[in-house]
C-alpha cells in the first residue's frame, strides 16, 4: 500500500444474551523500536488494565513466544525480556 493511502478496517462483534459486554482492556504502554548495543538484552514493556485483569502474552507470526526459546521471558509485569 503506497504511503498516505487510506486504510480500511473491519470489526465484527457477535453478542449473545448473557455475554459479558464490558469494554476491552486498555493498553497504556506497548513495545517500541529500540536500538541496542550488540550482546545486550532488550526489554519490551506492556502495561495494560481492565476488568477482569488482562492476561498478556506475546506472539510472533501468530505463534506464542513462550517455550520456544530460553532467551525469551515474559515477566510478571507483562514485559518481554529478550536476553543475549
Amino acid at each position: 500500500m503506497p504511503y498516505g493511502e487510506p486504510t480500511r478496517a473491519l470489526c465484527v462483534c457477535v453478542c449473545a444474551e448473557g455475554v459479558d459486554l464490558r469494554p476491552p482492556p486498555i493498553i497504556y504502554q506497548g513495545a517500541q523500536n529500540q536500538t541496542l548495543p550488540v550482546g545486550s538484552s532488550a526489554l519490551l514493556p506492556c502495561l495494560a488494565s481492565g476488568e477482569p485483569a488482562p492476561v498478556i502474552f506475546w506472539l510472533k507470526d501468530a505463534t506464542p513466544l513462550t517455550g520456544r526459546d530460553d532467551r525469551l521471558v515474559v515477566l510478571n509485569s507483562g514485559a518481554l525480556e529478550i536476553s543475549r
